[in-house]
This record gives C-alpha cells, structure tokens and sequence, in this order.
C-alpha cells in the first residue's frame, strides 16, 4: 500500500517493483517530446516523497487493512485552534455531541470500511452519501446493513440537544442526487438483445432502516425534518 499513485509491476515472482520517480535523461519516444528530468530551483532532481505501507497476513483469518489506511489517508483527523476564547469565539460544546457521532455511527452499521458524508442541501435539507470501500476480491459477496433512518434521527439530536419532536422524510437519489434512484431506474434504457437473459431488476429499498451495502457500493440520501413553526434546525 502506499500514499500516491504510482506505476509499479511484478517481472520476477517474489518481487514487487514501485516506480518511486521515473526520470530520463534523453525523450523516451512516448509522448513527452523531452527528456523526463524535473529539477528543482538548483537543478537537482525533485524530491519525491512516498510513504509504503506493507501488511503481511493470513486472508482467512484476518481482512485487508487497504481500505481502512486509504480513509486515513485521505482524511485525516483535523485538529483546530482558537487562541481568543475571550472574544467569545470558544463556546462549550454540549456534552450529548462529544464522542457522540462516532458512536452512532458505529452503532447504525458503519465500518471503518465505510465512508460517511453529508452535504448541507437546503434549510433542514442534508444529502447523506455512504460508500462501502470494502473490495470483492477480498472475500465473497457480503452487506453491510446500515440504519439510515435512526443515524439520521439520531444526527438532529446531536445537533439540537438530544430532542426530536419532528416530521422525517428519506429518499434514495441517484449519485448525483438530481432524481430519485426509482425514477431513475424506471426510466433508464433497458438494453436487451436477442440472446440475453432478462434484464436484473434495479434494489430499491423503502425500508431505510435496513439498507444493504455489498462491497464497492455508494448510496445517497436526501433527508428532509420538517419543523413546526416555531423551531429551527441548529
């Protein structure tokens, strides 16, 4: 595993070789039209940094740790500074939000496989995005079950001090959230030629409470709260 895209092969068995930086001193003939030298400011060749991880186990009785170092990779833990709680910048943050998040999330059926996003839409509008990194070629066909229903409720809580006195409403959109995911696949060409077996239907779930995750799949959600009149969305 490593931190950047990179070429790499395998032209002995038993050895693995990573391109760390390709660097020529003359044109290769494909497609540069110049020698491949990149320098610095000095003329020395540019420092390329990589950061390889390598993981040595036995598939059947422990997983791949490839995807859980990509979401540490690619999002870290970021830390932020105020250096003037006197001005009032620094609030409390209720207790019920600390450590909570996580906790529901775990709690809902996300893996540290899974990747969690969501996207301010609108007033009491979130998009929720939810992608399992998990791969096929790790082992056979498996689900995660997530519950959308409860980790959507139990996000208005955190942000609205552990209370829910609303109207919830959840709906599948495609991935990039401009129709819903049944209209989608109603009205998608269904491509189908003499000889091919019937066309698979499309899953659609409308039990957001157990919603099925196989490996490599992204879902998104759009999720209403519909207030009274005299509450707000924190």
């Amino acid at each position: 595993m490593n931190s950047r895209p990179q070429g790499g092969s395998v032209i002995v068995d038993g050895r693995i070789e990573l391109m760390q930086n390709r660097r020529m001193n003359k044109d290769d003939w494909r497609g540069m039209g110049e020698p491949l030298n990149e320098t610095d400011a000095n003329g020395n060749g540019i420092s390329v940094p990589a950061t390889y991880y390598v993981q040595l186990f036995n598939r059947s009785q422990r997983k791949s740790l490839q995807r859980v170092m990509q979401q540490r990779m690619d999002q870290p833990a970021q830390t932020f500074f105020s250096f003037f709680p006197q001005q009032g910048l620094l609030e409390e943050v209720p207790a019920v939000v600390k450590g909570e998040f996580g906790k529901s999330l775990a709690r809902n059926g996300l893996t540290s496989e899974m990747k969690f996003e969501l996207y301010p839409m609108g007033a009491n509008q979130i998009l929720m995005r939810i992608e399992n990194l998990a791969d096929l070629f790790d082992g056979e066909l498996q689900y995660q079950q997530v519950n959308v229903h409860q980790l959507a409720k139990e996000i208005f809580m955190i942000a609205n001090n552990n209370e829910f006195n609303v109207k919830m409403m959840i709906s599948e959109t495609t991935l990039t959230a401009n129709q819903l995911y049944s209209d989608m696949a109603h009205n998608r060409l269904k491509w189908k030629t003499v000889d091919d077996p019937a066309p698979a239907l499309d899953e659609i779930d409308f039990d957001f409470t157990r919603v099925k995750f196989q490996q490599q799949r992204i879902r998104t959600f759009r999720i209403n709260y519909v207030l009274h009149d005299d509450q707000k969305f924190l």
